[in-house]
């Protein structure tokens, strides 16, 4: 992505390695993916409000809270 310039989102790092998350090595449990919504909406958001400021509100993005029990459901 470095070389690129293209945006990477690390969702090996991001998620914690949990059977509650995965239903085996590739597909998400509801919950899962609804993790991954929130780590890619708060990656992806900021990159978005830059580079297409004027279809964007000033509204923040989402961020990431320290322990992934505090994520909305």
């Amino acid at each position: 992505g470095a070389e690129t310039g293209t945006l990477v989102i690390d969702l090996a790092r991001r998620l914690p390695k949990n059977s509650v998350l995965f239903y085996d090595e590739i597909h998400f449990t509801s919950e899962g993916a609804a993790d991954v919504g929130w780590i890619v909406a708060a990656e992806l958001c900021p990159m978005i409000q830059r580079k297409f400021a004027e279809f964007t509100d000033s509204g923040d993005c989402p961020t990431l809270p320290g322990d992934r029990s505090s994520m909305p459901r």
